[in-house]
């Protein structure tokens, strides 16, 4: 690591005191925590305040060092010198308030963790990109408790040759002026910085305060980092052109000296070459330079080689301008992600969320195999999936509690619906219905056919057989069946749900929903198409949920929903890991929200109305998740899947 230190006329204002303290690890233990860095400030600076910054550097590195990981010693440190100055303020020693500007920052190989508070600036520098990393820190919402200067850290992975610039307020504001940062940024060592310095030596003469630089390299044994090359040149037809005129020089000067002897074939094909004898002692070739047609194709092989040789250069020209796109992309991202970071250290996790999976989704090209980045981005797509987890409120569950299974069973359940406090399940392919009382007792009622839909009822559970049949099954026993007019005879239901009574069904492959208004037995025969003409609908929806609005899930894994017939919204699930193959609508009315199925990750999704997650849950014990209800109460969810029933708490 190269540090680069500036004071600016230190001591020339009686009222201003600023300083740096830049400490190193010294045993085992501190090296694992990195390096501490401190720059400090105080204005209008009472003669009792004269070592404020020297005591709290003191304190900070005692304290940093006492620790075992970098951010939780941080974090210690900072707690710490917060308590400092707050002893400060109640023996009435407040004239530091408004007045101290500190910056502290811990660094542990590449990975940067700091605070800040005051008018300090912290900068990011790369070649034509600044950043200013530490204006997370000074979000306009955030309204830090007066008394407590550090109450929040930022932190990021960094690249090697990255550069860390702090600057105290009038440094910052002539740097601003006279475009210095710009010129800081492309410095490619000290040396250069120190001449760029020393060039404005004169303009530096009434200055006060603090440039502080930080040279980012890898240490001796460094971890996965995100290691960018030099970037690729403007270019250069004098750099394409000039490896193939040595080409042609170098040529020309064989050429002159060889005697070649070539026998053409007859037409247009080309040249036959009769190799000589080759001997190592007297290596000679001989060409009868006379016959003009010979020359005339000795010169189109040569054409043709050296187009060859330009098309290559070319196409490796062309490889290095898209590596160069590719690592400026991959820059930009890492801003991004430096910057969401930020937000979460703010507590501000629905921007910090946005920002990541904005991140992640723009990071997938860049991490493919045949990306010139991989191994960079690939990195930083770890990164950005650490954090997305993070916020994802998904829980994996490896044991979840097992409410029953049906492996000794001859019974294979489709289905399940709830009524009361009791599970029942069915199949279209079983004659049967299971019933699961609350004390676990499983009952097995017959039936003369299977079911391929159920919802439940007020005191019932309405049954559907397809195509068009309707039972009803109450105190364990099916009632009377009929059959539903349906709107036309190719029409096939692929969803059903029920609302006050009524029955909702999801047509299969055109995304319509007819209703049956309740009661059925008088309204059988009139199925209204409810989806008003001329609204767009999902064509390949696969579930359906009515809670007062209708519900459809597409295809495409988005939810559509509709109020009197008309399209309200479309809501695309924005949950991390991002959805694959959503399959089934489950609702509660008591519950705004739905639970969703997604089978092929093994993974329950509860989201509210508006679209925003609510939980996540995920087991690979969830193998081939069927169908799942709400308990009576809503205080647990029932899952289906396979053979097995699970239930969660909620």
């Amino acid at each position: 690591m190269k540090i680069f230190e500036f004071h600016f006329n230190p001591g020339a204002k009686p009222d201003l005191i600023f300083d740096s303290f830049c400490y190193e690890p010294g045993n085992s233990q501190e090296q694992k925590l990195g390096s501490l860095y401190i720059i400090g400030e105080l204005k209008n600076a009472l003669p009792q305040d004269s070592r404020l910054i020297n005591n709290l550097a003191f304190l900070l590195k005692r304290e940093y060092y006492s620790g075992s990981l970098p951010e939780a010693a941080l974090k210690k440190a900072l707690k710490k010198a917060n308590d400092f100055l707050s002893e400060k303020t109640k023996l009435g020693n407040v004239s530091w308030l408004g007045n101290l500007s500190l910056t502290v920052i811990s660094l542990h190989d590449l990975d940067l963790i700091f605070s800040k508070d005051g008018k300090t600036k912290v900068f990011l520098l790369r070649p034509g990109h600044i950043t200013d990393i530490g204006k997370t820190l000074e979000i306009e919402e955030f309204e830090p408790y007066p008394l407590k200067i550090f109450t929040n850290i930022v932190g990021g992975k960094f690249l090697e040759n990255d550069k860390i610039i702090i600057l105290t307020e009038e440094v910052f504001e002539f740097f601003s002026k006279t475009a210095l940062l710009e010129k800081i940024s492309l410095a490619p060592d000290q040396k250069a910085l120190k001449e760029l310095f020393q060039n404005k030596e004169k303009e530096f003469s009434s200055l006060r305060g603090i440039c502080f630089l930080l040279f980012l390299t890898k240490e001796i044994s460094p971890k996965s980092e995100l290691i960018f090359k030099k970037m690729a040149t403007p270019l250069s037809l004098k750099d394409v052109f000039s490896p193939a005129r040595r080409f042609f020089s170098t040529f020309c000067q064989i050429f002159s000296k060889l005697d070649f002897s070539i026998k053409l074939l007859n037409g247009m094909s080309l040249p036959k070459i009769n190799w000589p004898q080759l001997k190592v002692s007297d290596f000679k070739l001989s060409l009868d330079w006379e016959n003009k047609e010979a020359r005339r194709n000795l010169l189109l092989i040569f054409i043709l080689v050296s187009f060859l040789i330009l098309g290559f250069l070319f196409a490796q020209r062309d490889e290095e301008t898209k590596a160069s796109l590719s690592r400026d992309r991959l820059i930009s991202l890492q801003e991004k992600v430096v910057k969401a970071q930020g937000y979460l250290a703010l507590s501000q996790n629905e921007k910090a969320d946005n920002l990541f999976k904005e991140a992640f989704e723009d990071i997938l090209p860049l991490s493919s195999e045949n990306s010139p980045v991989s191994k960079e981005a690939l990195a930083l797509q770890s990164l950005i999936e650490k954090n997305l987890v993070g916020l994802s409120k998904l829980e994996e569950l490896p044991d979840p509690q097992l409410l029953f299974s049906f492996t000794d069973s001859d019974f294979i359940p489709q289905y399940l619906v709830v009524l009361d406090k009791a599970l029942y399940f069915f199949s279209p392919y079983e004659k049967k219905i299971a019933k699961l009382a609350s004390n676990h007792e499983l009952k097995m009622i017959s039936v003369d056919e299977g079911f391929s839909f159920g919802v439940p009822g007020n005191n019932e559970i309405i049954l559907f057989t397809k195509p068009n049949k309707v039972s009803f099954l109450a105190d364990d026993k099916v009632e009377a069946a009929f059959s539903l007019k349906l709107p036309d005879a190719e029409t096939s239901f692929a969803g059903l749900s029920s609302f006050k009574g009524s029955l909702y069904f999801l047509e299969k492959g055109t995304g319509k929903v007819f209703k049956y208004q309740y009661p059925l037995t008088i309204n059988r025969e009139e199925p209204q198409s409810w989806i008003r003409a001329g609204e767009r609908k999902p064509l390949a929806a696969r579930s359906i949920g009515v809670t007062g609005s209708v519900f459809i899930l597409g295809e495409d894994n988005s939810i559509w929903e509709y109020q009197a017939g008309q399209l309200k919204k479309t809501m695309s699930l924005s949950v991390f890991p991002f959805p694959k193959r959503l399959m089934k609508l489950v609702i509660w009315p008591p519950f705004l929200g739905f639970t969703i199925l997604e089978p092929s990750e093994k993974r329950v999704i509860l989201i509210n109305q508006s679209g925003s997650l609510i939980r996540q849950f995920r087991s690979e014990k969830f193998l081939g998740l069927k169908d799942a209800a709400f308990s009576s109460d809503g205080k647990f969810l029932y899952l289906l899947s396979g053979l097995d029933v699970y239930q969660l708490e909620l």
